[in-house]
């Protein structure tokens, strides 16, 4: 009994070293916020908290299945790329919501996922990261530069 009682111990000790990175997003629906939720609180779950109060009820309601499809894309390609959940996925995040709240047509979210599908090949992640800012800023705010004095 002791045997067995120090097997279990042992595997389940051991279980979570075993388990896989996330490799790739689910298309659509809950299962990627799922996942991408739990992908960017292992970095920093008060930021995530954060954000995905404002991005899940985007997602659930304003996103088409097209639309959908395209960011899991994009996101899988980051995180192959090896992004990091934090700044690379949260600036993602927040260029999807400024997309939202500055009110711009589908067709400027494809062709910004046509280019954001284009650079990922091109770019650092550095400059990558700087691109989805600026993205977020133009969406938002129809700014193509801001710093803390000019805009």
């Amino acid at each position: 009994m002791f045997r067995i009682a120090l097997l279990f111990w042992l595997l389940a000790g051991v279980s979570p070293l075993f388990s896989q990175p996330l490799k790739s997003f689910s298309p659509s629906g809950e299962a990627f916020i799922k996942e991408l939720s739990s992908f960017m609180e292992a970095a920093d779950k008060k930021a995530t908290k954060e954000l995905m109060e404002k991005f899940e009820p985007l997602w659930m309601t304003r996103f088409t299945a097209g639309q959908q499809q395209s960011v899991s894309t994009t996101a899988t390609a980051m995180l192959k790329k090896r992004m990091a959940a934090f700044p690379n996925f949260a600036n993602y995040l927040r260029g999807l919501i400024a997309w939202d709240e500055g009110k711009k047509s589908v067709q400027q979210f494809s062709d910004w996922h046509m280019t954001l599908d284009k650079s990922i090949l091109k770019f650092t992640t550095g400059k990558y990261d700087q691109y989805l800012q600026l993205s977020a800023d133009l969406f938002r705010e129809n700014a193509l530069y801001k710093s803390e004095a000019v805009s």
